[in-house]
């Protein structure tokens, strides 16, 4: 049985644990921003977890987690701050060995970097704008018939996709709907992928089941 105060604390875990993602990589290296978006992977799949077990929770998660979207420092920030310390550590060395060596060493990092920092964006996006999505449907018996629809009353604004700078992809079909990202390749292929971000499109899948009628008092 899950009380709820074991709901409560799962909650308020992982939030803690999207806050030690965000801080993990602030001041740091590419090595500590991927430590960090891993870290905060972690806590968005505990809170999909908690949301998926207790859809109750939903609207708790949902204003926990918004203040802390984009609170560490951007991908961009970071690698400057690798190239600013490689420079540093390499400026006695001859310009070739720089040109060489530093160069092509730190590029399949930098690529890495920006992967995750993709991939972890949108999944946090989708995983709220679900949220809200849900949210909307408790309050009216029907999904909304656009994102805008979320505005200002649960979201105070469209959460963005991260490869697109424009809004996810959001179908209303047969009472359900769907809602991916275009992906890397910034094309819509009609929802096929998965949420690895090497697929066409990124897709990250959240479907709640209606909560019980009777919940325990807190």
């Amino acid at each position: 049985c899950i009380t709820n105060k074991k709901v409560d604390e799962a909650v308020l875990s992982g939030l803690t644990t999207f806050k030690l993602g965000c801080e993990c990589y602030r001041g740091g290296l590419m090595v500590d921003h991927l430590v960090g978006v891993a870290i905060q992977g972690i806590a968005i799949n505990e809170l999909r977890t908690v949301a998926l077990i207790a859809p109750e929770t939903k609207r708790e998660i949902l204003v926990g987690l918004l203040p802390l979207l984009d609170t560490g420092e951007t991908c961009d920030e970071i690698i400057q701050r690798e190239l600013d310390f490689i420079q540093s550590a390499v400026r006695n060395f001859a310009d070739l060995i720089t040109r060489q060596f530093a160069g092509p060493t730190i590029e399949p990092a930098v690529q890495a970097s920006r992967q995750a920092a993709g991939r972890t964006t949108a999944q946090q996006r989708l995983f709220l704008t679900h949220l809200a999505i849900n949210i909307y449907h408790d309050q009216h018996d029907n999904w909304p018939a656009t994102l805008a629809e979320l505005t200002p009353d649960i979201l105070p604004a469209i959460l963005i996709d991260p490869y697109s700078n424009g809004n996810f992809i959001y179908i209303v079909e047969n009472d359900e709907y769907k809602l991916y990202s275009v992906g890397r390749n910034k094309r819509d292929d009609g929802g096929v992928g998965d949420d690895s971000g090497l697929q066409a499109d990124f897709v990250d899948d959240f479907t709640l089941e209606t909560p019980p009628t009777e919940q325990p008092e807190r």
